[in-house]
C-alpha cells in the first residue's frame, strides 16, 4: 500500500531504505527513503494506517524561493547551506524548508517557513 503510494506520488523512483520511528506520543511513523528520477533524495514518512505525515525532497538552492533565500540572509548574513529539503504535504504543497549550513565555522541547522516569514535555527 505505501509503496503504491510512492510510486504513484513519485514515478520511476527508487526505494533505498525504511525504517519505524515512534513518536514521542507513540505513534509509529513508517519512514521511507529513496531518491527520484533525477537523482534527488526523497524521505516519505506515513502513519501505519496510510495516511502521509510529511514527505521531504531534497532541493538544491535554485529552486527555493527567492523570499525564502532574501529572509535568510537577512536574518543570518553570511550563511552558507549545505543541504536543502523541501517539506510537504500529500498533495506535494511546499509547507517548509528544512536547511542544513554553515555560518563560518560554526555548523546550524535552519526551519524557515514556505513563504520566508518564519527562521527558526538549531544548534548541531
Amino acid at each position: 500500500m505505501i509503496l503504491d503510494a510512492i510510486q504513484k506520488q513519485f514515478p520511476e523512483s527508487d526505494v533505498i531504505s525504511a525504517n519505524i520511528e515512534i513518536e514521542d506520543n507513540g505513534d509509529e511513523i513508517y519512514e521511507i527513503q529513496g531518491t527520484l528520477k533525477d537523482k534527488r533524495k526523497f524521505e516519505y514518512d506515513t502513519f501505519a494506517n496510510g495516511e502521509v505525515q510529511e514527505i521531504e525532497v531534497e532541493f538544491p538552492e535554485y529552486m527555493v524561493p527567492e523570499a525564502v533565500m532574501k529572509a535568510i540572509e537577512k536574518k543570518l548574513p553570511g550563511f552558507t547551506p549545505t543541504y536543502i529539503e523541501a517539506s510537504h504535504s500529500k498533495s506535494m504543497k511546499v509547507i517548509s524548508y528544512e536547511f542544513e549550513g554553515m555560518m563560518g565555522d560554526k555548523k546550524l541547522d535552519i526551519d524557515v517557513s514556505a513563504d520566508g516569514s518564519k527562521i527558526e535555527i538549531a544548534d548541531s
